[in-house]
C-alpha cells in the first residue's frame, strides 16, 4: 500500500504568512515558530508552535515529525530511502509518529519502530520493508 499524500504541512521559521483557504473563505496568519496543516479544501486544525530550528530540517537531512500518522512518515521516507517501505496493514496508517529520522540512518528507525509502535518491521530479499501488524502472544 502506497500512501497519497492530501494535506501539506507550512511552517514558518522567520517573519508572517497568511495562509488562505479558498474552499473555506478562511484565512490565517503564522508567525514565526508556528506550522500548520492544510488539507486539499480546508484548514485541518490550528496553527501550532514548532521550534523555529526545526523548520527546514530537511535541508540537513533531518525529518522531524508530531504526531504525524504513520503512513504520511512512511510516504515522505520513501522518498529518501533506498529501498521500498511498505505499509501491508491499512489500520496501522493513523498510528501517530513523534520523532526525528535521519536520512542516513532511516534502516536503524526503521529497526526500533517496534519498540515504539504495535508493528513488525521485516526486510525481504527484494530490498523492500514491510510494516505489519504485531500480533498479541
Amino acid at each position: 500500500m502506497r500512501p497519497v499524500r492530501d494535506h501539506i504541512t507550512v511552517a514558518v521559521a522567520n517573519g508572517a504568512v497568511e495562509v488562505i483557504s479558498n474552499a473555506e473563505a478562511a484565512a490565517a496568519r503564522l508567525d514565526a515558530g508556528q506550522q500548520m496543516r492544510i488539507a486539499a479544501d480546508r484548514f485541518d486544525g490550528p496553527p501550532m508552535a514548532i521550534a523555529q530550528d526545526a523548520v527546514g530540517s530537511w535541508r540537513e537531512g533531518r525529518r522531524q515529525y508530531l504526531d504525524e500518522p504513520l503512513a504520511e512518515v512512511i510516504s515522505d521516507l520513501n522518498r529518501y530511502s533506498n529501498h521500498p517501505i511498505l505499509i501491508d496493514d491499512a489500520a496501522l496508517s493513523g498510528l501517530g509518529v513523534t520523532g526525528t529520522v535521519f536520512d542516513a540512518d532511516i534502516d536503524r528507525w526503521l529497526r526500533s519502530l517496534p519498540k515504539a509502535l504495535p508493528v513488525t518491521v521485516t526486510s525481504y530479499d527484494d530490498g523492500s520493508v514491510h510494516i505489519g501488524a504485531r500480533t498479541r502472544e
